[in-house]
Parts: C-alpha cells; structure tokens; sequence
C-alpha cells in the first residue's frame, strides 16, 4: 500500500449505492462530504466521493477520496488521501496515515480487501 493510496476489491458485490450511503453516515460524522457524483452506464456504475476533515494536529484540513467501480459483482475502491501537510518538509505529522487507515478499515467491514 502505497503512503497516501490505497485499491482495493469486493468480488461478492451487489448494489454500490447501499455501500455509498454506509460510507457517507459513516465518515460524516466526524468528516464533511464536500463532492459527490454518480455515474451510471449499461454495466458499470461509479460514485466519486470527496470528504475533508479538520485536524488540531497540523491545524488544517485533509482532503479523502473515494472511488468506487462496479461490474457485474465486482467493486473496486480506491481511497486518496492529499493536503495536510505542513512545513518545510512538507510533514503531516500521522494525520494522512490516520485518515487513510479509517477509510480502508471501513470499506474492510463492508467486504473489501486491499490488492
């Protein structure tokens, strides 16, 4: 897994739009859903999803980025997180890795798995 990446598949996958709704009334808590876009074509269907949060830590806000893809039974998810980083070296002081980490942990608990 790459630092601020992460892709990830479900094969057992039925409806995207319940997996983005799960997402939503997960991350919104604490999270702001800024951006939100579905697409739907004869066998394919995609959801954008871009949330930020506001973290004490590097006083300023982290950017997370969801796309999901479906065919057929199969989803993919690729989670991006960008932005708070602060200083001269460009430091996020673990807050990327902490946001990253509860977005891959919730797609986890709703069937998917890291590639």
């Amino acid at each position: 897994m790459k630092e601020d990446v992460a892709m990830m598949i479900n094969k057992n996958h039925s409806n995207v739009d319940k997996t983005v709704k799960k997402i939503i009334e997960s991350l919104c808590t604490d999270s702001e859903l800024v951006f939100e876009k579905h697409r739907y074509l004869k066998d394919y269907s995609s959801v954008l999803l871009i949330f930020e949060r506001f973290f004490v830590k590097i006083n300023g806000c982290i950017s997370l980025t969801i796309l999901l893809s479906q065919y057929d039974n199969t989803c993919y998810a690729d989670v991006v997180i960008s932005g708070g980083c602060v200083g001269v070296c460009t430091k996020s002081y673990g807050t990327n890795n902490t946001y990253k980490k509860e977005a891959v942990e919730l797609l986890q608990k709703l069937g998917f798995s890291l590639i």
